[in-house]
Formats: structure tokens, sequence, C-alpha cells
């Protein structure tokens, strides 16, 4: 008995020795900061692969009464790589990055549709047809909000400011 109670003692000293994973912030943005005019929510936020990400934040006017819609991609440092505002969109999905590429579709506030092809540069092509609607929703709402090295997390606090926030898995 006394035996076993050493083995066990043993191992769970070598147990508490070993360092456990924790997620550590690497770094914090401000999306969009709350105001008596504007209320911001993210729509999507997907990964490019690279440790940098994409990120669809709806822009809603309180004295407008109408939305826009802000485009920001960030690379893994954290760096503004560019941004767009869309004014009175509706809705703007992404549904294919990479490091070079992003490929969204946009819907205006009657419902018609677009794509948009912007790359790395921030370099924007669109892709319509006259009375033809032409979208690629295949992801839906969600994207990914992690990659092997780490995570991306949305705080949003009372005063209704937006924080984009990248973690590592270290």
């Amino acid at each position: 008995m006394y035996r076993l109670l050493l083995t066990l003692s043993a191992a769970l000293t070598l147990l508490a020795a070993v360092p456990a994973h924790a997620a550590t912030l690497l770094w914090s943005l401000l999306l969009g900061e709350g105001s008596p005019q504007y209320d911001y929510s993210v729509d999507q936020l997907v990964v490019d692969g690279a440790g940098g990400c994409v990120v669809v934040v709806d822009r809603y006017d309180n004295n407008a009464h109408k939305n826009d819609v802000v485009l920001m991609r960030f690379d893994s440092k954290g760096s503004p790589v560019w941004s767009k505002i869309y004014p009175a969109t509706d809705d703007i999905e992404i549904t294919y990055i990479d490091k070079k590429v992003v490929v969204g579709s946009v819907t205006s506030p009657s419902g018609d549709k677009k794509i948009i092809v912007i790359d790395a540069a921030g370099t924007e092509a669109t892709i319509s047809e006259a009375t033809t609607d032409i979208y690629n929703d295949m992801n839906g709402e969600i994207g990914a909000a992690g990659d092997k090295k780490g995570f991306f997390v949305i705080a949003s606090d009372n005063s209704g400011s937006l924080v984009l926030r990248r973690y590592s898995y270290k």
C-alpha cells in the first residue's frame, strides 16, 4: 500500500512539473468605437492561413438609418493591410481567402449581388452582370477563427466598442 501511494505521489509530482499550454495575447486592435451615432457588429472573421485575417464589420448609422459594411485585412503582426468601406451595403460574405487574395459576395439593400476580388495590395475587381445576381456564398456566415499558430476573438464591452484580439497557443 505504501509503495502504491509513493508511486502515485511521484506520478502526480511529475505531471505537475509539465508545463500547461496557455493562450497568450499577441496583439489587440480597435475595430469600431461605439457612439450614439454608430452601432458596430462583426459579421464575419476569416483567417488567411498566414497568421492574418479579414474582418467584415457592420456599421449602422442611427442618424441616417443605413448600414455600411467595413472590410478590413490584417497581417500576422496585427498591422492593417487595407480597409474598404461599402456605403449602404447590406452584407458582405467572404467565400475565399489566402495570403494573396480575398473573394466575397456583396449584397446591396435592393438585394442585388455581385462578387468582389481584392488582391494583397487592396486593388479591387468587381464581377457583375446587368439584371443578374452573381453570388458565391459557399461558406455561410462563419469562417475559421483560428489556425495552427493561434486564434482570434472579438471583444465587445458595454460601450459598444469592438476589439479584435490575436492569441497564440503558447
